[in-house]
């Protein structure tokens, strides 16, 4: 869960500072992920608020630090019209996460896939992501 938070706040830093995404505001965020993978009894669905402030806005890399793991690198963020695409890549964990996020006014729609080699078994994990801009943060 905390990589997909992760991985929220780096789309959503990247696209603020883009022409099109003059919609999104800071504020906190509700954010509600559902994960699915063969490892799991079934889809499990998280949600959790995070604020992001002006300061995540105006600069993208400092968001991206503080919330990815040190070992954690953006491989490629892509951008066509208000959809952004991007392959996220952590060594030590040997992971990979790839996706596409969709904003609106106030809101995020998404999918990703993370692809991780546990014990030498290949795993995977798709995640759907809905966040809504709840307000200002509290």
């Amino acid at each position: 869960m905390r990589f997909v938070i992760a991985l929220f706040a780096v789309i959503l830093a990247a696209v603020a500072n883009d022409a099109a995404a003059r919609d999104i505001e800071p504020g906190q965020w509700r954010i509600t992920t559902t994960m699915s993978s063969p490892i799991l009894s079934g889809p499990q669905t998280t949600t959790s608020t995070q604020c992001v402030t002006r300061e995540d806005l105006k600069d993208p890399r400092r968001a991206i630090n503080k919330r990815l793991q040190s070992d954690c690198r953006t491989v490629s963020l892509t951008q066509d019209g208000n959809t952004y695409s991007w392959e996220v890549r952590c060594a030590l964990a040997d992971m990979s996460n790839r996706g596409t996020l969709r904003h609106g006014h106030g809101t995020m729609t998404g999918k990703s896939l993370m692809t991780a080699n546990v014990f030498g078994q290949k795993l995977d994990m798709s995640t759907k992501i809905f966040a809504k801009r709840l307000g200002p943060c509290t």
